[in-house]
């Protein structure tokens, strides 16, 4: 039987893992590369090289395996931020949870420091560090709004303190916060239009101000004229245009690769680009309505999905007596 939250929670993770598969073959090109590839091309899996690597359509990178570390914890451990961190040194030493089991991929720099270090002592992450502002904590953080589902003061506290294991900054702990709370409320049913401002209703007072302007902007009536970097905020900001502007999933993905009015820079993150606009939009509009080209196409589907389901049973929400 047909579950609509259900189908929200596996759209979500399994929409995270095609945008990242989608966008891992253009990471570093120019955007003027990416625009001639798609004026001939279909949005589809495929091959892809690094150095003398061949990767097969469907492989994902960090993106992807970090968040699977992050459920398979939650669902196993609950809480539990050593228990993360040491899933992520796994994945960085021993490919756990990658797509093969053999190798960790994408891993960015501020990542690996932190993994080649023990585990941090908690009372010492205040979120000061400007230098881990990068988005591998926010391309991760998903299955915490899932499974924190309308518990906002938990999505809060959670998201900043599992952003800080790695990325001790607040503006990278922050957008977690953010990109969580929207993906608990598109679970509730809030439109696209009210989604941004209601956000700013729950945590407007404690936002930092440089997410305030994020969440400001009229997504609908502006063209992306934006900086596109692998900051946290940037990051952010081109998964929520792709996502507000676009009417399906297919359509938000290819609106990450299509950025036409900024400047023609090369080294772009499109697979975190797309892996965080493909977890919104998937969450929005549910993994059936995702095309089912995409989803048969992604290595290790029946993990992913797994994962999901295990989310949606652990969640405390409130629409557990109403659906089941």
């Amino acid at each position: 039987m047909f579950h609509p939250i259900r189908d929200k929670y596996k759209g979500c993770l399994v929409g995270l893992a095609i945008g990242d598969a989608l966008g891992a073959p253009f990471e570093f090109w120019r955007q003027s590369k990416i625009r001639d590839y798609f004026a001939s091309h279909d949005l589809e899996m495929v091959d892809f090289q690094r150095g003398e690597i061949v990767f097969p359509a469907g492989f994902y990178t960090d993106d992807t395996s970090m968040m699977l570390c992050l459920a398979s914890s939650l669902v196993e451990n609950g809480f539990d931020p050593k228990d993360q961190f040491l899933r992520y040194q796994k994945w960085l030493s021993e490919g756990y949870m990658t797509p093969f089991g053999d190798r960790s991929y994408g891993a960015g720099q501020q990542t690996i420091k932190a993994l080649m270090h023990d585990f941090p002592n908690l009372e010492t992450l205040t979120g000061e560090n400007y230098r881990a502002g990068g988005n591998g904590s926010l391309m991760r953080c998903a299955p915490i709004g899932l499974l924190y589902q309308r518990n906002y003061n938990e999505i809060r506290d959670k998201s900043l303190l599992s952003s800080y294991i790695t990325h001790n900054y607040s503006i990278a702990g922050w957008t977690c916060v953010v990109f969580n709370t929207i993906l608990s409320l598109i679970i509730d049913g809030v439109s696209k239009t009210w989604t941004l401002d209601a956000v700013m209703d729950k945590f407007g007072d404690q936002i930092p101000q440089e997410l305030i302007d994020v969440l400001s902007i009229d997504y609908l009536k502006v063209d992306f004229q934006y900086p596109v970097s692998g900051y946290c905020v940037d990051t952010l900001r081109i998964a929520l245009w792709a996502w507000i502007t676009s009417e399906n999933y297919a359509d938000t993905i290819m609106k990450c690769f299509s950025l036409d009015n900024v400047i023609d820079t090369e080294g772009n993150d499109t697979d975190t680009f797309a892996a965080v606009a493909g977890a919104l939009a998937g969450c929005y509009y549910g993994y059936e309505q995702i095309p089912i080209g995409l989803t048969n196409e992604i290595l290790n589907h029946q993990i992913i999905y797994s994962l999901a389901n295990e989310l949606f049973e652990d969640s405390d929400s409130w629409f557990h007596d109403r659906y089941i």
